[in-house]
């Protein structure tokens, strides 16, 4: 039997090209890494160990390790995974659908250029969007009852009867199918009150600019504490039922292991419940799409509009199969079959992948990305712990970086735990992901005012 706990599979796999490498040696699936070599070369074994244990979910045909991987809950963050039947928590997360959401406006660089200008733009969205974990209410934020909340949670996008078809079409989901409503008193707890809030960790709203000086507006956040909470409670609960029907016992440490058949009564709950999470995490982005853009207006005299909203934490239904992406995002090319109909039948939806708030992000279009599970990372994956962070960086130093670079920020100080040096460099995970021709780079962009919760 292999020790998926002790061996080191970083040196067993193959090198395909010198983006791509494939591990078949030891593990029952194969699973498909996409890294340049020195990406490569810094990967951890914590990473990899927990990677060829996703390997021994029942039903799993294939694992894709993206650029960004590092190690997570149960399995990396950065990872695809496609079952037949049994649906695998870990591989969806904590933060259910989190993701990202882009803007582009008509303003161009000289219109964002003083301090002042985007000092007023920060407090004004600060008004409107509560930042950091836990409950927080910001002055201006949006109120949403409990009948609306409850009909976000069932419905999406659809809750809400003024958004025009246009901009429904901007979105990779505008909803996810309920089949029954269940109240999770904890969940709910947690998600009241917090639609249009940003929470902490690395969710940001971003005012960009791009190489030819045109404004852009990013936002990262998911379904706060509600999804958590759902993610929490299943987890939970699937170490019960793990331990009640399976010979092999479970540690609660090892909770996130679980997993479930797809037809079995927790796994259809935990789908139902993963969807609600899901459809609040999407209209959590929409609502603070709508403050920005209410900000902007009064600020600078120009309405962005919508670009493109996508999840990168999330369980869905593709090609007969489950396909489960934790720190991974979807990349559907031209003539895929989900873009039938749509605005992007005929070039492939965009992608968005976030740099650290010290550095650039982009805008990409899938290319050949079916043998990635038609996915790509979602931003550049974590280098440095929060705590090791915290005690080794400066803060007098990571100030001044962000001093040098011109990037305002929200708080008194930049934190620590979230400046460039703990992220992976974005040239290096974009150098991976043109050349193995998963996707193109259409747009960089750098940050010039940054919005963080404070921890």
């Amino acid at each position: 039997m292999i020790d998926y706990f002790t061996m080191s599979f970083k040196y067993e796999a193959q090198k395909i090209t010198d983006w791509e490498w494939l591990l078949e040696r030891g593990v029952s699936t194969p699973i498909s890494i996409f890294m340049n070599q020195k990406l490569y070369d810094a990967s951890e074994e914590e990473m990899w160990r927990q990677a060829t244990w996703a390997t021994t979910i029942p039903s799993v045909e294939k694992i894709v390790i993206t650029p960004d991987a590092h190690a997570g809950a149960g399995v990396p963050v950065g990872v695809v995974v496609s079952t037949r039947d049994h649906i695998a928590p870990c591989a969806a997360g904590y933060d259910i659908s989190c993701g990202m959401l882009f803007m582009k406006t008509k303003l161009t660089s000289d219109k964002i250029a003083t301090k002042e200008v985007r000092r007023a733009w920060i407090k004004a969205i600060e008004e409107r969007v509560a930042t950091g974990v836990g409950y927080h209410r910001a002055a201006k934020q949006a109120n949403i009852n409990k009948n609306l909340f409850e009909e976000i949670l069932q419905r999406g996008l659809y809750a809400f009867q003024y958004i025009p078809n246009d901009v429904k079409q901007r979105f990779e989901r505008t909803h996810h199918n309920v089949d029954i409503f269940v109240r999770y008193p904890e969940a709910q707890k947690r998600g009241d009150g917090q639609l249009c809030s940003l929470g902490g960790g690395n969710h940001f709203i971003e005012l960009q600019q791009d190489r030819a000086n045109n404004v852009g507006i990013m936002i990262h956040t998911g379904s706060r504490g509600y999804g958590h909470q759902i993610a929490t409670d299943f987890f939970n609960e699937g170490l019960r039922w793990w331990n009640d029907s399976h010979t092999q016992k479970l540690a609660a440490r090892d909770k996130e292991q679980v997993n479930f058949p797809v037809d079995s009564d927790i796994g259809r709950r935990y789908l139902n419940a993963m969807n609600q999470a899901a459809n609040f995490a999407i209209v959590n982005r929409y609502l603070i799409a709508l403050a920005v853009i209410e900000v902007t207006t009064e600020i600078f005299k120009d309405v962005p509009e919508i670009y493109y909203e996508i999840s990168h934490n999330l369980v869905q239904y593709e090609d007969n199969r489950w396909v489960h992406r934790k720190g991974a995002t979807r990349a559907l090319p031209a003539g895929h079959s989900l873009l039938k109909n749509t605005p992007y039948e005929n070039t492939g939806h965009p992608i968005l992948i976030p740099g650290s708030m010290g550095t650039s992000s982009a805008l990409l279009t899938p290319v050949d990305s079916a043998k990635s599970l038609y996915s790509v990372n979602h931003g550049c994956g974590r280098v440095m712990s929060r705590g090791r962070a915290n005690r080794e960086l400066q803060q007098e130093v990571i100030d001044r970086e962000m001093d040098d670079l011109d990037i305002l920020y929200n708080g008194r100080h930049a934190p620590r735990d979230e400046s460039l040096h703990c992220y992976k460099d974005i040239d290096e995970v974009l150098d991976t992901v043109e050349n193995a021709k998963l996707a193109k780079v259409d747009v960089r962009l750098y940050p010039r005012a940054v919005i963080k919760g404070d921890e």
